[in-house]
């Protein structure tokens, strides 16, 4: 994997840092959704919402790769734990 390094002054670093914590984003997520247009699923919203939509209950456990896991195997898991 390739590695870009971005020299800011402390100025620019904090506004890139509020503008991605108003997104409540990584600098590194909000960097590759402005410049790719891209968002990446690995948000809290998206976890919270995924946990919500597969009736995970808190006393099963879980772990991250549960809930994100292969996006048809995501879909596959959601279907099966709402039967």
């Amino acid at each position: 994997m390739a590695v870009v390094k971005l020299t800011l002054n402390d100025e620019y670093y904090q506004m890139l840092k509020e503008m991605a914590d108003a997104e409540n984003k990584s600098i590194q997520d909000y960097i590759r959704d402005k410049i790719f247009n891209l968002s990446t699923i690995f948000t809290p919203e998206e976890a919270i919402k995924r946990i919500q939509n597969c009736n995970f209950e808190s006393s099963e456990g879980f772990t991250l790769p549960d809930v994100y896991g292969d996006d048809s195997a995501d879909q596959q898991l959601c279907f099966e734990k709402n039967l």
